[in-house]
């Protein structure tokens, strides 16, 4: 069984969650700024409606999938790190990344 020390307490992992949350803020405001507008289009379409709507679904899909994919490996890689660190063994692509980065 694997030691506790190589694994983020829950702090760490929120801490992580709000930085990249953080980081996408930005496209997030865009996708609703861009959405805001298009609907407050006078005399907007029912295609375009849709369109704006779909474009913002999609784009916060996207960010959801970023950001998800980001927090893993970012918890993978700190994971590594600490095993790296413990002296555990690790995958020889995390080695290697490691060693490069040092």
């Amino acid at each position: 069984h694997e030691s506790d020390d190589t694994e983020p307490d829950d702090q760490w992992k929120a801490e992580l969650k709000q930085r990249i949350d953080e980081s996408l803020k930005p496209k997030v405001k865009s996708a609703t700024k861009s959405l805001v507008q298009g609907l407050r289009r006078p005399g907007i379409s029912d295609e375009d409606f849709y369109r704006f709507k779909s474009d913002y679904t999609q784009i916060m899909r996207d960010v959801r999938k970023i950001s998800t994919e980001s927090y893993h490996t970012e918890l993978d890689r700190e994971r590594s790190e600490r095993r790296w660190a413990a002296g555990v063994p690790i995958s020889s692509g995390w080695n290697q990344a490691l060693n490069q980065e040092q």
